[in-house]
């Protein structure tokens, strides 16, 4: 095989991912709105490219299915068959098989399928539409004409009336105006890439470190000219900054359709009727933290069809519509990507859950716990209510994957929840994995940075607002709430002589289940934009921290996780006692 026939191979089954995927989203819109011809059209459209340059790539496998596909919808299109639900199951099927076999040819494009069976499938349900329809749904040679592609089905016998689809007829007809020109023009893009992205992101990274160094140092300069230069550099190294890290940022709407399919396939195996609504999925986010979100929006998803909706029986026992409702929501809050799963649904039970938890020695069968704690623990390993074990749910391991996965990319998952009515995930995520704002505070001799998304207020404590409990330790008296103190110089156990409380500063975080907490720093020291440099081996697994940064004198300092230090501190410590 020359180069140019590979390139032309590589070339087309990169398209062909998207044009499937472009696929499985109509299919999904023609089940909903199957009277809708324009999406016939597009469907038609998308088939009829992908079949064109699999024969000109040379996949004669992938061409053969998708001419199937298409003469099933010349049939569609024509009203000769209507898109039953049966049908809709089976284009979906078909559009999975093409996009393995699309996944396989890239690994080895000389591969060679077996499509018999996928053929025979595709014709015994035109065949059953031909014998049970009148004479005018068999003729046998058709042509068809959608935004001018004239298809024909395979049996040479009478020629069929030509079918003209004019909506998509005008979209293909090339833009007259200028302005039009200029809109197309300006949504030309081209494929780079990813580890070129990422080399563009880590070496702008190195830029802003040496900028900030020099934009530290510029007060020492004594010529105007060259202060003036760094100022400008600044400016311009920042707009670099925000251009590269937009090149990673990728929308949510892919993701989004995936999990369209996830809930009608779900909804069909359980027998449960289900409006399935999304808002954002215009949203941007990190393609990194895109890849590590898919399995926990899986997972969730497939347990609020599963365990969150109720069958239309139960629900209309309970005065609800009998078709359940699931929403996926995500908007930007700060620097954060807020996705919500909320379902309408039974809810979370508190007693069963924590009966569940006590049978399984999770928690002790003493153990008191608020609502909130009650419904972290169904995100421990090996936890299920279930009590049969489906295709779907009942092992134990998926929401601890969620968790798992969560936790990797440095997010948090809230709950809300009310018995019989519904739940909600609220899954909090950083907008991109290298980059941050952080407040850089002392403590012990040493700096660390805080990521300014994670502090709710910082303040120093008055006299009069700490009180201290035998055995426990400081406590702040913030506005009506006490909230726990803990030193940053006895979290990492520092020698240091540390001064009074009232002399140190208190920075205000919050955890998960909305607990309040304080942690005193001696200083801080200023806030600026952190590109975040990942750990060595000896501190990548210390609870709390996260990554490391260069600061503007060239010197590394530790990014710290706020929650997780207070946690870790308190789970691991025998006595937990703080020293002002």
């Amino acid at each position: 095989m020359s180069d140019f026939e590979t390139q032309l191979k590589m070339t087309f089954l990169e398209e062909a991912e998207q044009l499937l995927s472009d696929c499985e989203q109509s299919f999904m819109d023609l089940e909903t709105n199957p009277s809708d011809k324009s999406v016939l059209t597009k469907i038609f459209r998308l088939a009829h490219s992908f079949k064109g340059s699999a024969g000109a790539a040379g996949f004669e496998d992938l061409m053969h299915l998708a001419h199937q596909l298409e003469s099933l919808l010349v049939k569609l299109t024509e009203g000769k068959l209507q898109p039953t639900p049966e049908i809709v199951s089976l284009l979906l099927r078909a559009n999975d098989q093409l996009a393995k076999m699309v996944s396989d040819l890239k690994v080895n494009p000389d591969l060679r399928f077996d499509i018999a069976d996928w053929v025979e499938e595709i014709r015994d349900i035109q065949d059953n539409c031909s014998s049970s329809a009148s004479p005018a749904c068999t003729p046998s040679r058709k042509a068809l004409n959608i935004s001018g592609f004239e298809i024909f089905d395979e049996e040479p016998e009478v020629l069929a009336p030509v079918v003209h689809a004019a909506p998509l007829a005008a979209v293909a007809a090339a833009p007259q105006t200028a302005e039009a020109k200029a809109a197309v023009q300006g949504e030309e893009s081209i494929r780079v890439n990813l580890r070129r992205i990422d080399k563009l992101v880590n070496d702008v990274g190195e830029l802003v470190i040496l900028q900030t160094v020099l934009y530290q140092y510029r007060s020492s300069i004594e010529s105007p000219f060259i202060q003036k230069t760094i100022a400008q550099l600044e400016k311009i190294t920042r707009q670099i900054q925000d251009t590269s890290m937009g090149l990673r940022m990728v929308p949510m709407k892919p993701t989004f359709q995936k999990m369209q399919r996830i809930i009608r396939d779900s909804a069909q195996a359980l027998g449960k009727q289900i409006i399935f609504d999304t808002t954002g999925e215009d949203t941007e986010i990190d393609k990194t933290v895109l890849d590590v979100l898919s399995d926990p929006l899986v997972h969730l998803i497939r347990n609020a069809v599963d365990h969150g909706i109720e069958t239309s029986e139960e629900r209309e026992a309970a005065g609800k519509a009998a078709a359940g409702h699931v929403k996926l929501v995500a908007f930007n809050r700060g620097d954060n990507l807020i996705i919500e799963i909320y379902d309408d649904g039974k809810g979370l039970d508190v007693e069963k859950i924590l009966k569940k938890a006590r049978s399984t020695g999770i928690v002790g069968p003493n153990a008191k716990l608020t609502d909130q704690e009650v419904y972290q623990l169904i995100f421990a390993s090996g936890f299920s209510t279930k009590e049969a074990v489906t295709s779907l749910s009942g092992r134990g391991v998926g929401m601890d994957v969620v968790k798992t996965h969560v936790a990797e990319v440095e997010g948090s998952i809230e709950i809300q929840s009310t018995l019989g009515k519904g739940t909600c995930f609220r899954i909090i995520l950083p907008l991109s994995l290298a980059l941050i704002d952080g407040m850089i505070v002392r403590a012990g001799g040493q700096r660390y940075v805080v990521p300014i998304t994670a502090i709710i207020e910082s303040l120093q404590p008055k006299k009069e607002n700490i009180d201290f409990v035998t055995g426990k330790g400081y406590y702040l008296n913030l506005r009506g709430e006490t909230l726990p103190v803990y030193r940053l110089t006895d979290i990492f156990r520092s020698n240091a002589e540390a001064p009074e409380l009232t002399q140190c500063i208190a920075v205000i975080g919050r955890t998960a289940l909305g607990e309040s907490y304080a942690i005193a720093v001696e200083d801080i020291i200023g806030q600026q934009q952190i590109v975040i440099k990942s750990l060595g081996p000896e501190l990548k697994n210390v609870p709390g921290v996260t990554g490391a940064a260069i600061l503007g004198d060239g010197k590394a300092a530790l990014i710290i996780d706020m929650t997780d230090l207070v946690q870790g501190f308190v789970k691991h410590s025998s006595s937990v006692r703080r020293i002002a």
